[in-house]
């Protein structure tokens, strides 16, 4: 689902995936430049996936996204580093889009 997002709009590609956050570290040496990651995933979840990332890559944005709505990982998400949080429910290009402006225009 986060891959079709991203390929909603013509001026993004994807550059990597990963089944989970162990995966997502491991690939930051492509560079990615926007990490869109869910947080409960296998092996290493996206909390953590997060706060690894921001250690080796700090100006890497990082949104994360669930379809669990629940405060506590809005909360733990700001707490590791992301730069955004986005329910599934909400994330449509559009809104995704209209984010990373935001975010990057704060750079």
């Amino acid at each position: 689902m986060l891959r079709q997002v991203v390929l909603g709009n013509p001026l993004w590609c994807v550059v990597g995936e990963a089944a989970n956050g162990l995966e997502a570290v491991e690939q930051m040496d492509r560079d990615p430049g926007v990490v869109l990651m869910d947080i409960v995933m296998p092996v290493m979840n996206g909390l953590e996936a997060t706060r690894r990332i921001k250690r080796l890559a700090p100006d890497t944005i990082v949104i994360l996204t669930t379809a669990y709505q629940n405060i506590e990982f809005m909360r733990q998400s700001l707490k590791v580093g992301a730069d955004g949080f986005v329910l599934k429910d909400d994330l449509t290009t559009d809104l995704l889009q209209d984010n990373l402006a935001h975010l990057f225009s704060e750079r």
